[in-house]
């Protein structure tokens, strides 16, 4: 099991609550996406700047063939129009 933690860091000043979408995927050198994973978070009405919110994800690598795999994960504000942020880390899974 491939445990993966990150946190979020929401720079902005927000009254009103924000959804982000959190996408977490893990691609072989092939291309495959031997894991892939997407939801959406609503940070508090009364969020303040700075504000972080953690992200923890379980892969399971039982069934994974060995190889080089890259790990991303995505962070996009949902109807801010902002540029979503993202974060890569190549990884190794053997036997």
């Amino acid at each position: 099991m491939l445990s993966v933690f990150g946190e979020i860091y929401d720079t902005g000043s927000a009254r009103d609550a924000r959804r982000i979408e959190v996408t977490v995927a893990l691609v072989g050198d092939d291309g495959t996406a031997a894991f892939s994973s997407r939801e959406t978070l609503t940070t508090s009405a009364a969020g303040e700047k700075g504000t972080r919110i953690p992200i923890a994800k379980q892969i399971p690598l039982k069934d994974m063939r060995p190889g080089r795999y890259v790990l991303r994960a995505e962070a996009r504000l949902l109807g801010g129009g902002a540029n979503p942020v993202s974060r890569e880390t190549t990884l190794t899974v053997t036997r």
